[in-house]
């Protein structure tokens, strides 16, 4: 079959995987031509230099990444780890031979965030199981809709790829097709951020000598002016002991012609460019260091937010793409790939407890299963229900209930 002259029959593929290089300049030459209006140039190489931004892509990635994931297995209305099943150490351990699944994870979602798309080819056995997900850059990646069907390009590989054959996890996305990156949309704001911290390194640079004029009411000769100017440049220049007191001569005033950093508000403006990246990921600013509206009762609901309206939305993404290219057809509802976020919902010691002592008394959880929430071994007798009523068993209640009436 040939799709707008390329052939797109799947073969199989070596396991050599890609170069991975997030700061290639190549790579963004042709998404980022402008510069942005505070004068600086917005790349990969040079937002990630902006620590706001980097902190933000570091806290998503890490903590999806660090979120523990596994295959389960639906039987009936009960589900289990199906540690057994070659996807569970495939996604559990190690992807491929040059990841473990932490670095695998961490770098498609950091892909995901500046790029706006992240891609892992899927290299499959003979049986058509996967065998091993190759990460590729997103720039080598070309998605191609024909025909209400979505193909991939991929650089040095001569035909289109069927969409199964390709993990794909898109960013906020105008088309459904491809994703947009956060450093693309939020260009601007990233553009400020880093005029802002070029002007205070080059303030710092100069001693914090700020640029100035020299102004006098008599007419100077030219050897008089080169004199001055040259002395002057040269005590202005200089740094530390060096420094010394400026003297002035013929009547000279100096006039400094560049704002200072008070009046021009270079904390206030850093502080804006921070809260303002913080919005366009989605991270809470405590996250992130700036603690200045940050209170004990606060942190621990933003900390929650985050993790519903951030990352929550993220791991919707990955767990529905990898369901939905990974297991084969005789295995669609039966198995499902699945990240415990539970853990980031968990809250602090005491919140938690008197989360399980009313699900325990309500009959909802028994004993182990509060165990298993806290990372503990079941006990003998734990798996019983208890309920109000003294705590007895559930299923000693309509015996207990026959007893009264009797």
């Amino acid at each position: 079959m040939n799709v707008l002259g390329y052939h797109i029959p799947y073969t199989k593929r070596s396991s050599s995987s890609s170069q991975i290089d997030f700061l290639r300049p190549s790579t963004w030459a042709g998404l980022f031509s402008n510069e942005t209006s505070s004068g600086e140039r917005v790349t990969p190489k040079s937002a990630l230099t902006f620590s706001a931004v980097y902190s933000a892509t570091a806290i998503i990635s890490d903590t999806l990444a660090s979120l523990s994931c596994a295959v389960y297995q639906r039987d009936g209305e009960k589900k289990m780890v199906a540690r057994s099943h070659p996807l569970h150490s495939l996604l559990h351990d190690s992807p491929n031979p040059l990841m473990t699944s932490f670095v695998f994870f961490q770098t498609l979602q950091a892909s995901c965030l500046i790029y706006g798309n992240g891609y892992a080819l899927i290299h499959r056995n003979g049986s058509g199981r996967p065998e091993s997900l190759e990460y590729l850059h997103p720039d080598k990646v070309s998605p191609i809709l024909h025909q209400g069907l979505i193909y991939y390009k991929i650089e040095g590989i001569k035909d289109l790829l069927q969409s199964q054959d390709l993990i794909h996890v898109p960013g906020l996305s105008y088309n459904g097709l491809k994703g947009k990156g956060v450093i693309e949309v939020a260009a601007e704001n990233i553009g400020l951020g880093l005029a802002a911290q070029s002007y205070g390194a080059e303030f710092f640079k100069n001693g914090g000598n700020l640029a100035a004029v020299l102004e006098t009411d008599k007419i100077l000769t030219d050897p008089g002016l080169e004199r001055m100017a040259s002395s002057f440049k040269s005590s202005i220049s200089a740094k530390g002991a060096r420094a010394g007191t400026k003297i002035l001569e013929q009547g000279l005033k100096y006039k400094a012609i560049t704002i200072p950093p008070e009046q021009a508000q270079f904390i206030q403006t850093r502080k804006f460019s921070i809260q303002e990246v913080a919005r366009f990921f989605k991270v809470p600013p405590h996250l992130m260091a700036d603690l200045e509206r940050a209170t004990n009762n606060n942190i621990e609901h933003q900390s929650m937010e985050f993790v519903q309206h951030c990352i929550r939305p993220w791991v919707k993404r990955w767990e529905q793409e990898l369901n939905r290219k990974l297991f084969r057809d005789d295995e669609a509802g039966k198995f499902y790939f699945r990240f415990n976020i539970d853990s980031l919902l968990r809250g602090d010691a005491k919140t938690r407890a008197e989360y399980y002592s009313k699900m325990f008394s309500l009959g909802s959880l028994s004993p182990n299963e509060i165990r298993r929430k806290e990372n503990l071994n079941d006990v003998d007798g734990g798996d019983r229900y208890y309920v109000q009523n003294n705590l007895i068993p559930t299923d000693l209640v309509d015996k207990q209930k026959q007893l009264q009436d009797n």
